[in-house]
């Protein structure tokens, strides 16, 4: 019997030691009466959710996918946590679309493949870099001004249009998405600035490899000359006018 009871509380250690408790948090201005991610597929432990905030009273809730009331809510932010006993070991698709998010940070689920969190109010900067496994990342309808998906060496659908993406970002992208050396990627990025020859050779890479990109590649530029002949004797020669 007590040969039993130790091996019973050896497995519950061990098993306390092999996952810890992670959490992933949002910010949200909704007023919705119905508010839960849009997807959230998870074969491990079911997290528990709290919402806290000046406008609400506190919910909390543990479920795949909680259902809060935020109708009460006049516009100030609210603060969801989702906190998972086992660091989110199942947890392979996240969706928060069209829920008025400003932040979220998903750094603890490592081990995601479809993160969406498109359609909101999001500033940025959003860190991706543990998301190892990431396959697809649909960002698109924000106000995000950094994205680096450098880490995210999985990544074959990328869709980040209508954001306030700067050159010299989209032009990393680019450049990243050619590095990780997948094929067929698709690369989502119009309604941003647009690219350089930075960008240049990655991108003829990448459509040579099967992708996709909704935005025409760098213009090369080109070096044009224009002549004159003159038999002037002039010792300061110069066009009357050259507005330019």
């Amino acid at each position: 019997m007590i040969k039993k009871i130790l091996l019973t509380f050896l497995v519950v250690f061990v098993s306390s030691l092999t996952y810890s408790q992670e959490t992933i948090t949002f910010t949200t201005t909704s007023a919705l009466s119905s508010w839960n991610p849009t997807k959230f597929t998870n074969s491990g432990a079911i997290p528990t959710w709290e919402a806290t905030g000046s406008g609400i009273a506190t919910q909390s809730v543990t479920a795949n996918l909680p259902n809060f009331d935020f109708s009460s809510n006049d516009g100030s932010e609210i603060n969801i946590t989702c906190t998972s006993t086992d660091a989110f070991a199942g947890l392979t698709e996240l969706w928060v679309s069209l829920k008025d998010l400003t932040t979220l940070d998903v750094s603890a689920a490592t081990n995601l493949i479809e993160l969406s969190f498109r359609s909101n109010n999001i500033n940025g900067p959003i860190d991706v870099s543990s998301l190892v496994n990431l396959q697809k990342l649909w960002v698109f309808n924000n106000n995000l001004t950094d994205l680096d998906i450098s880490a995210n060496s999985n990544l074959i659908w990328l869709s980040a249009q209508n954001n306030q993406l700067s050159s010299s970002v989209l032009d990393k992208i680019i450049n990243d998405m050619d590095s990780h050396g997948l094929m067929n990627d698709t690369i989502h990025i119009i309604g941003n600035s647009p690219l350089t020859m930075m960008a240049q050779p990655a991108y003829d890479n990448i459509i040579a490899k099967g992708g996709e990109i909704d935005v025409s590649a760098p213009i090369v530029p080109t070096t044009e000359v224009i002549t004159f002949t003159t038999t002037s004797t002039s010792s300061s020669w110069s066009p009357s006018d050259f507005s330019n």
